[in-house]
């Protein structure tokens, strides 16, 4: 879901571990937008239990591994939780598969 170079480098082994697992879905899931239309064939083999339970559970491993890590800088220089990151993605996913 996330490349290595795009964390900081000051987050703990294990926080860095949790945000970089991998995660059971299409590699298109990292890319989707809420402003784009998917036609039925796409939507079909992005949205999926299998998918959305993965995604699930990283958000999960990443709340316990990473407590209050924070991750810098954000869009305006803001402090982010860094369980923003897989709810982001978890929030754009069903949004994208309404679920």
């Amino acid at each position: 879901m996330l490349y290595d170079d795009s964390l900081p480098e000051d987050l703990d082994a294990e926080c860095s571990a949790a945000l970089m697992a991998d995660v059971s879905c299409d590699p298109l899931v990292p890319a989707l937008r809420c402003d784009f239309c998917y036609p039925p064939a796409t939507l079909i083999r992005l949205c999926t239990a299998g998918c959305a339970s993965a995604l699930q559970s990283w958000e999960n491993s990443v709340r316990f591994a990473c407590g209050s890590d924070i991750v810098i800088p954000v869009e305006n220089d803001l402090d982010v939780l860094t369980i923003v990151i897989p709810t982001s993605r978890r929030y754009i996913y069903e949004f994208t598969c309404l679920t």
